[in-house]
């Protein structure tokens, strides 16, 4: 078939694969053009990236927000949310029967879910006779896929908690010169 050059601006006749590599480059590719279809499942959408430089102390045997967080909107109910966080943890103990817990929760429409549980809510955990006062500081990282099922915001957050059995402790996030904690979320195709 011959190549027309119609009056309208269209061309005509030419097939599949017959302009010369090279001659479409990005420029030539309207917005959007190549579709979630196209791009296959599992590509990278969206990143968004949070962060934080404060430290968080805590007695408190109930969960509290260690102020690392980060927000994303997903595209399609049936995208995972790739979810990737980092920071420095420490626990403090005087007495013996005493832990650490660690969770992450994805809040929509102020609606906590837990997404990660370190450990079954003991994430770092201290049990014997002694009863001697003990530090332990080191370096906390996890990667979950989550499926939250929504076009709405959501909003992951890092929480801590002391676990103990009748006796007090102190747990620490990011604490003093520990540096920058990091949460990465990186909306997946489905």
């Amino acid at each position: 078939m011959a190549i027309t050059i119609n009056g309208n601006g269209t061309v005509t006749g030419i097939s599949v694969g017959g302009l010369p590599d090279g001659i479409v480059d990005t420029d030539m590719l309207a917005a959007g053009a190549v579709t979630a279809t196209k791009r296959g499942a599992g590509a990278i959408l969206q990143v968004v990236t949070g962060t934080t430089t404060s430290g968080t102390s805590s007695t408190s045997t109930s969960w509290v927000d260690t102020g690392l967080t980060a927000t994303i909107t997903p595209s399609s109910s049936s995208n995972k949310i790739l979810v990737h966080a980092s920071g420095q943890i420490g626990h403090y103990r005087d007495l013996s029967g005493q832990g650490m817990g660690i969770r992450m929760v994805r809040t929509v429409s102020s609606s906590d879910t837990e997404v990660y549980s370190g450990n079954g809510d003991e994430f770092m955990f201290f049990d014997n006779t002694a009863s001697l006062n003990t530090k332990v500081r080191g370096s906390w990282s996890t990667m979950i896929s989550d499926s939250p099922s929504t076009t709405s915001a959501c909003a992951y957050k890092v929480q801590v908690l002391v676990y103990a059995s009748g006796n007090s402790g102190t747990v620490y996030f990011n604490h003093a010169d520990s540096g920058t904690a990091y949460m990465h979320l990186l909306e997946l195709a489905a």
